[in-house]
């Protein structure tokens, strides 16, 4: 007689053998593809072996990124005699690339009366800057990079330590090496260009025309750099260099990945109402970013338009390396979880990795649990019918 149970029985779809092989197979070649775990702090080896090669290329980009200017090689083996003698001036970038040529003259017309054909926005007085170039690199570097740490305080995750820490890495150096770039490539002249040039038609004349692009143009008013007067060459190539503004690249591409950074760990747009100290914690670094480009401009130091050139760089930038190490910049459901580097992100959302302890977050997971976020939106998490629907629950990117 049949048993009951062999008319329900269900055939295995591999053989014994073949299902432990297989079983096997797909053990290695994850353990092969993701050596590490989320949940577990790696040796420092491991560590290494998984970020070797963006380590390498943070240093590749730190070094094209920041050492603009000239600088001199002093090469005593000469013999010259002097210091000045001995040494070689080399230019990384030094000036922008092609000559500039801007209007310097005053004519008179029938009525003997004046016209001036300088232009007002580039002969502001040099005024020293308000908040010093150090000071800027300061809070831009270590006040992100100290709100970070402190939140590990109650995260307490390596991996999303190490992502977050990486991706203001790459938001800042990616920045700086773009505006660099295009600033070699572009320039432009500063307000306060003519005050510190101190041009002289006459400088140019009697075999000063180097660029031979003196008196050119419409009743031969377009000048080079060749009538500045100033023996300050590094003032003179860095009055034009204004845009993109490298201040702004680089305070707003940290302050908008903070503020990125904070609203995923404070989930302060998610599934509940947040307080509103949430939300001045959010945009405070955006302010501080907003007051400093505004003291370019009130100090002289860049136009507007050298401003919104080096914040749209930072915000682009800042927003796509947040994006490299977490699944999403706006999902509140996800994008506080840090990217494995060789595994998928499997589109299931978790409710621990954050700070608030609000509406159910922060509770504690296991390893390997899939349990969901509490209550993350059944409507757009239970399928396309939005009840009971029987599609997996899984959260685009």
């Amino acid at each position: 007689m049949q048993s009951p149970n062999a008319s329900t029985a269900v055939a295995s779809p591999l053989p014994r053998s073949n299902a432990k092989s297989e079983a096997r197979r797909m053990s290695s070649a994850s353990s092969t593809r993701d050596p590490y775990s989320i949940e577990k702090r790696p040796t420092f080896g491991k560590w290494i072996k998984v970020t070797w090669l963006d380590i390498v290329t943070i240093f590749l980009v730190a070094a094209f990124a920041f050492p603009v200017g000239y600088f001199y090689i002093y090469l005593p083996t000469l013999g010259l005699g002097t210091r000045a003698a001995n040494s070689v001036e080399v230019y990384y970038l030094a000036f922008p690339i092609g000559v500039r040529v801007f209007p310097l003259d005053v004519h008179t017309d029938k009525s003997n009366s004046t016209a001036s054909v300088i232009p007002p926005s580039f002969a502001y007085p040099a005024r020293p800057q308000m908040v010093s170039n150090w000071l800027i690199a300061l809070i831009a570097i270590f006040f992100p990079t100290a709100v970070i740490l402190l939140m590990q305080i109650r995260i307490r995750n390596f991996w999303d330590l190490n992502n977050s820490l990486l991706g203001f890495c790459y938001a800042l150096l990616t920045s700086a090496a773009l505006q660099s770039t295009v600033k070699a490539f572009v320039g432009g002249l500063r307000p306060n260009f003519y005050d510190i040039c101190q041009p002289d038609s006459e400088h140019a004349k009697n075999g000063g025309n180097k660029t031979g692009l003196n008196g050119i143009g419409f009743r031969g008013d377009m000048w080079s750099k060749d009538v500045c007067t100033t023996t300050n060459h590094s003032s003179l190539r860095n009055a034009m260099q204004g845009f993109p503004s490298g201040h702004s690249t680089t305070m707003v591409a940290a302050m908008v990945y903070l503020s990125l950074y904070l609203n995923a760990k404070l989930k302060v747009f998610a599934n509940y109402h947040t307080p509103l100290w949430k939300l001045i914690a959010l945009v405070v670094p955006i302010l501080g970013a907003v007051l400093l480009c505004g003291t370019l401009v009130i100090d002289n130091t860049h136009s507007w338009y050298d401003i919104a050139g080096g914040a749209t760089i930072g915000i682009l930038v800042s927003s796509a390396a947040f994006r490299m190490v977490y699944p999403s910049i706006f999902d509140w459901r996800i994008n506080h979880i840090p990217l494995n580097r060789n595994v998928p992100f499997d589109g299931q959302p978790r409710q621990d990795l954050v700070v608030t302890t609000r509406a159910g977050w922060r509770s504690p997971v296991k390893e390997n649990d899939t349990t969901s976020a509490p209550d993350l939106g059944h409507d757009e998490l239970d399928g396309e019918n939005g009840n009971g629907s029987s599609t997996p629950n899984r959260v685009g990117l």
